[in-house]
């Protein structure tokens, strides 16, 4: 029998993700008869069902490889105040390690998007970071280690709690700590290429009146190695190095946020990538989900006044100070 995952989002870009995903938890011996077009009129006479419709299967189109590209797409794509990110996170990884396809698909990149967008924009932040974090074993068996990086994982993470700490009060100096050796522990992929996870750990310790910075071991100390964002170049090379660049200014401006004592090249990075957005007139990226993110605090804190417990609760318990997130 076949088992089919189903996921609620009428998205092109989702349905992409269940496609790829269905083809790859269908078992091995009904491939061949599904997926293979000069196989469709044998499949339409045999007595296969699907088990959640008790509908006949039917003949699926090939599937091609997956660009990396579709799951940023749909990610973009979801909608503020949801919890579909965590569902469908969940749902693609509630599979045997064996589906290697699925497990190595996602990337590092994408648990940067996953981590910047649903804690700026979508929501249920914390829920999505412990999700990662009782996951991270099934990555590494699944030969996924890479995915769980520095550069991407974890300085995603503590420049999120960086700006969640500001927004919320919390200066508890012992619980940002743990926060930060849980994040550093879930880490298998140690190579910290740019030093910025010095600098963020700089900052987290002056947030937060940490008297002594904390060591956390494999983490090496590096001096700062920020990418170059060439002048005088054309608009599309421009307008693409600033769009694969985007995070790491997020990142970086967080830390001049909240150190503006911070290493040089760190500002001198942060002023050369606004000085590309004023050539092509665009808007800046971090300002502009710095302050969706202080909407979102705010409608929160509005409602937890109003008295709204079913929101406030649920929030209370994803930003609670002891949550592992």
């Amino acid at each position: 029998m076949l088992a089919f995952k189903r996921f609620a989002s009428s998205t092109a870009h989702k349905r992409e993700l269940q496609e790829f995903f269905t083809y790859h938890t269908t078992k091995a011996e009904l491939k061949p008869w599904i997926y293979r077009p000069k196989n469709a009129n044998i499949l339409l006479t045999m007595d296969l069902k699907d088990p959640e419709t008790n509908a006949p299967l039917k003949p699926r189109s090939p599937v091609q490889p997956l660009s990396r590209k579709v799951l940023d797409q749909y990610v973009n794509s979801i909608e503020p105040n949801s919890r579909e990110l965590v569902d469908w996170l969940r749902g693609w990884t509630d599979v045997s390690i064996r589906k290697r396809e699925l497990w190595n698909y996602i990337s590092s990149g994408h648990l940067q998007n996953m981590l910047m967008q649903s804690f700026f924009k979508i929501g249920s932040y914390a829920s999505l970071v412990n999700t990662l974090y009782s996951r991270q074993k099934k990555f590494v068996e699944a030969k996924n280690q890479d995915a769980f990086d520095v550069e991407r994982f974890f300085n995603t993470i503590i420049a999120c709690n960086l700006h969640r700490n500001h927004e919320l009060g919390y200066k508890t100096g012992d619980v940002a700590l743990r926060k930060l050796e849980t994040a550093w522990n879930h880490v298998t992929h140690r190579d910290n290429e740019t030093g910025l996870a010095n600098s963020l750990i700089g900052a987290l310790v002056k947030q937060q009146g940490i008297t002594n910075v904390p060591k956390l071991k494999g983490l090496s100390a590096k001096p700062i190695n920020l990418p170059s964002l060439p002048e005088n170049d054309s608009r599309g090379n421009t307008a693409a190095s600033i769009n694969e660049q985007k995070f790491t200014y997020m990142i970086a401006r967080t830390v001049l946020e909240f150190d503006p004592e911070a290493d040089q090249a760190i500002k001198t990075f942060v002023k050369a990538y606004q000085a590309r957005l004023k050539e092509l007139g665009k808007e800046d990226v971090y300002e502009n989900n710095v302050a969706i993110m202080k909407q979102n605090f705010a409608a929160i804190k509005a409602k937890e006044a109003k008295g709204d417990t079913a929101q406030a609760e649920a929030q209370s318990e994803e930003e609670s100070p002891e949550s592992k997130a």
